[in-house]
């Protein structure tokens, strides 16, 4: 079980307690590549009785202060068992999401309301061909039954920092 596995069945989100969920780290890279944060992407279906996710969730550790770390910006761990925060529940129709750069393991993710962010996938090297290959299988079978995007409203808790375009 994951880490956003875990967050949704510690009680809070009862309604995805037990949906089907593919989940995997990241972190939100500019365009050129720069860090920017750490966030956990969540791919799951609202329903078992679902053939395809319908669903995204997107979700950030739990920032505690840090009294020994004086750095402007300190580098993404990977840190196992780690507390996350859910910020964003998004609905799949109203997101898209493309291979950007297989080389670097990154996403791109557009939303319905244009913005849009990168994403770098955050896994041990040895675990990173097979992870990303997973992340495009799934997202080969989403689109391909996949419609069209709709411009419409998302369900946004909290908030990405935008990319340019």
């Amino acid at each position: 079980m994951g880490d956003l596995q875990k967050a949704l069945a510690s009680g809070e989100y009862n309604e995805l307690k037990h949906c089907p969920l593919f989940e995997s780290d990241f972190v939100q890279v500019t365009k050129a590549g720069e860090v920017a944060n750490r966030v956990t992407v969540g791919i799951a279906a609202s329903s078992l009785s679902l053939a395809l996710p319908d669903l995204m969730l997107l979700a950030r550790p739990v920032e505690y202060p840090r009294e020994e770390c004086t750095c402007k910006r300190p580098k993404p761990k990977l840190v196992p068992g780690e507390q996350l925060q859910l910020f964003a529940l998004l609905p799949l129709k109203f997101v898209r999401i493309f291979i950007h750069d297989r080389t670097r393991y990154q996403l791109k993710v557009r939303l319905a309301s244009g913005r849009l962010f990168y994403l770098q996938l955050l896994v041990r090297p040895p675990e990173l061909d097979c992870v990303f290959r997973q992340w495009i299988q799934l997202l080969y079978r989403l689109y391909v039954c996949q419609p069209p995007l709709y411009c419409d409203q998302v369900v946004v808790i909290g908030d990405l920092k935008p990319s340019g375009p």
